[in-house]
């Protein structure tokens, strides 16, 4: 890990022109900001950010606990743990399932939505407007960009 900002951005000056060393510190720019909105939502809910990681999987429906686990990496028992405390704070809550009442699944509760889902509209109602200024080509290229640098860091997975 990078002790301080200076050494993340070592290199990368900002007159330097508009080559792929800027669109790294772009990035790493972008990637600073939504680590503090997304640290803005889970305090908003009084929860960490892995908790927080939880609730963004559960956005749209239902997940068994397996299912969490796989996609945050983490064992069955941390999830257990981690469902446990989302439990508590109000949360998620643990459900049947629609076509076998056996399986269990973990769904978010009104409560999120209500508290978080402000701020992520509003962070998606300021990212349509600026993407109301650019031209249908510079979309298509920031998606491809997006896509590509997500991939990136995908592979970069230890």
């Amino acid at each position: 890990m990078f002790d301080d900002r200076d050494e993340l951005n070592d290199g990368i000056g900002e007159g330097a022109g508009n080559g792929p060393e800027q669109l790294v510190a772009a990035c790493r720019r972008l990637y600073a900001a939504i680590d503090d909105f997304d640290q803005a939502a889970a305090d908003a809910l009084k929860i960490g950010r892995t908790d927080l990681r939880c609730l963004n999987l559960l956005e749209t429906g239902p997940l068994a606990a397996g299912a969490i686990a796989s996609q945050l990496r983490m064992s069955t028992g941390a999830v257990t743990a981690l469902v446990d405390r989302l439990e508590s704070a109000g949360c998620v809550e643990r459900v049947s399932g629609s076509t076998d009442r056996r399986t269990r699944l973990v769904r978010a509760t009104p409560r999120v939505f209500a508290t978080i889902g402000v701020l992520y509209r509003g962070f998606a109602d300021a990212m349509r407007e600026i993407a109301n200024r650019y031209g249908s080509d510079e979309c298509l290229l920031a998606i491809r960009h997006f896509d590509d640098a997500s991939d990136a860091c995908r592979r970069a997975l230890p």
